[in-house]
């Protein structure tokens, strides 16, 4: 792993923030994604790309699939970025070889571009509907949204707790430096650090079952087992908005909250509330697109009797939020691409994000794109 320190390049700025250079390194990365169109592909989509380099898919359909997409990422036409998601179930991959294959192909095809995570998405769509609403100027989300592979999973960095210049300096000099590592790169170094870790999700689709099925009378409707999934969803969020609030706070008091004012929490609570009384009025149209896409997703599913959890579904639902409101394409699979379009919902409609739930739908819109 080479190291091109920007350590020198930041002593003579010491009054650019570290907050503030890392949203001008997203700024600039937005620019360029801006030049491609976006198609965020679930995982099956990835490994069925990994499966016809390694030569373990030799159908006609999966290799005309694999040469479009590499033909339109060599022309600078398309870019295939990944997610917190992505990235996570990448990595059950037991195989060093196969889990390599995969990690070199994501590098290539995402030109080394990430969605940020999705809670700090969650944030980021809280703070920007709070600062518009509140007449401040701000960004809109399609500008921050987007990050580097090595920061798929969130934002970290070291901490000199002596020198707060040298701790500014320490910092933005190791985003840099970690902004351009690789995929590959990332792995390796997880490897020599004590291996992979398990990124699986607890599979909870038993427990959602029998609360699906216990519960099936207490909502007769899609908006209000809409409602009852929001509600929980901002619940467990709160500390979520807390921080936001707390962020306009610091940003027009130039001070942090106090301890009365952090505990009493009114504020956060009185925040979140206003967002579920915005969906229950329908004054939300694409706004909190987290907020929406996962709560509906989970409300389909259980106004629908014959419909059961399925134990990647948490996955599923987080593809789905990753992809409808921020790129232009999703190739996933059949049963999320049915619930993304069916009429109830209308995901793909309201967001603006061409759906396709096989390969052979993928294929038809990258011949579309090559046209």
């Amino acid at each position: 792993m080479e190291s091109n320190s920007t350590f020198e390049q930041h002593k003579v700025t010491p009054e650019i923030s570290v907050e503030n250079h890392v949203k001008w390194r997203q700024l600039e990365l937005s620019e360029f994604v801006s030049h491609y169109k976006t198609i965020y592909l679930d995982t099956n989509f990835w490994l069925t790309l990994r499966k016809v380099a390694l030569g373990e898919l030799t159908d006609p359909l999966s290799r005309r699939y694999y040469d479009l997409v590499n033909l339109l990422s060599e022309q600078k036409i398309c870019l295939f970025p990944i997610s917190d998601s992505t990235f996570l179930e990448v990595l059950k991959q037991s195989d060093p070889g196969t889990l390599n294959e995969t990690a070199s192909i994501i590098d290539r095809l995402s030109k080394g571009v990430s969605l940020i995570c999705y809670d700090d998405r969650i944030s980021l769509e809280t703070l920007h509907y709070l600062y518009d609403k509140t007449g401040e100027t701000t960004y809109h989300t399609n500008r921050l949204v987007w990050t580097k592979l090595s920061y798929v999973m969130g934002y970290t960095s070291p901490v000199n707790n002596v020198n707060t210049d040298l701790n500014n300096l320490i910092q933005k000099s190791f985003f840099d430096h970690m902004w351009e590592i690789s995929l590959s790169e990332t792995i390796s170094v997880m490897r020599k650090n004590g291996g992979v870790i398990d990124t699986s999700f607890k599979d909870i689709s038993e427990t959602l079952n029998e609360g699906k099925f216990s519960h099936a009378d207490e909502n007769r409707s899609f908006k209000q087992m809409f409602l009852s999934e929001l509600a929980g969803m901002i619940d467990v969020y709160k500390p979520l908005i807390q921080q936001a609030m707390f962020h306009i706070y610091q940003k027009k008091t130039g001070c942090n909250p106090t301890e009365q004012e952090i505990e009493s929490g009114k504020n956060y609570s009185a925040t979140a509330n206003m967002i579920y009384n915005l969906f229950k009025l329908n004054k939300i149209t694409t706004e909190f697109p987290s907020y929406r896409i996962t709560s509906g997703l989970h409300a389909a599913v259980r106004l629908d009797k014959s419909q059961k959890y399925q134990a990647n579904d948490m996955h599923d639902f987080r593809h789905a939020s990753a992809a409808l409101p921020y790129c232009d394409y999703f190739f996933t699979e059949r049963r999320l691409s049915h619930l993304i379009t069916q009429k109830m919902l209308s995901y793909n409609e309201l967001y603006g994000c061409c759906v396709k739930g096989n390969v052979e739908g993928a294929v038809k819109s990258l011949e579309r794109i090559n046209q």
